[in-house]
């Protein structure tokens, strides 16, 4: 398997990024998850106080709630991202005949495919590590601090919500690029709303039952082995991907 270019990887992520800059969506989409960290911020709030008001402070409550809003605001960009600006991008490049013209340069299909999950990912990253970061210490600021007179924000969860995450769903994008290179844009974003609505659904519902936390060890240790996974998936994918399924699919 021939090695990457980073030099031509870079032409195609800033050639997707011109693109995705100028659609009104994408920049909707920021601003939309801006409005959320902040309403996710006031409303966890809200919530640590009236549970001291209403039980004296719950520390296990307050903390779980924290863990819960700080990996759903990491993973939340990401998550609504990738499906996002994907299918549409991909989608309108194979019916264009762009797919059939980058392949005639002397790109490679796992460059391509690299530059564009980039492309896709990039511009979510610093949503997807801030927006945790600023809500946690605010949240800490004005509500744990002032209830349990701590500042709760352990090494395992801010290692989760700005390493495993974000390592995570750039696998999980280069999947995605992968599959709609491959195959249906439509089809490809799949394991996308698969994956994200587990995570979303699941992570609050096993924190409140005690059997996950989002920041324990144990949590960043599981989080670590499902990206080790991730990418193992991504390499498989990447030696099956090739200019013939490309052109054909």
């Amino acid at each position: 398997m021939p090695q990457l270019d980073r030099r031509r990887v870079r032409v195609v992520l800033q050639r997707d990024l011109r693109d995705y800059r100028s659609w009104s969506s994408f920049k909707i989409a920021v601003l939309l998850f801006a409005v959320i960290t902040v309403v996710a911020t006031v409303g966890t709030f809200s919530f640590v106080r009236g549970g001291a008001d209403a039980a004296a402070g719950d520390d296990d409550v307050a903390r779980q709630a924290l863990g819960i809003v700080l990996f759903l605001l990491a993973m939340l960009p990401v998550m609504v991202g990738i499906p996002l600006f994907s299918t549409e991008s991909l989608t309108r490049e194979k019916s264009s005949g762009t797919m059939a013209s980058l392949l005639a340069t002397p790109l490679t299909p796992r460059e391509i495919c690299l530059g564009k999950s980039s492309a896709i990912f990039l511009p979510l990253l610093g949503v997807t590590v801030l927006a945790p970061i600023v809500a946690g210490v605010a949240i800490n600021l004005f509500a744990i601090q002032p209830v349990l007179g701590e500042f709760f924000f352990p090494p395992s969860l801010i290692l989760t919500v700005v390493v495993v995450v974000p390592l995570f769903f750039f696998g999980l994008a280069n999947l995605t690029i992968e599959l709609s290179m491959a195959g249906s844009a439509e089809l490809a974003v799949a394991p996308s709303y698969l994956v994200g609505l587990a995570l979303l659904v699941g992570v609050p519902i096993s924190t409140v039952l005690g059997v996950a936390d989002p920041a324990s060890w144990s949590f960043l240790l599981v989080g670590l082995l499902a990206t080790a996974v991730m990418w193992l998936v991504v390499w498989v994918a990447s030696r099956w991907l090739s200019e013939e399924r490309i052109v054909l699919s």
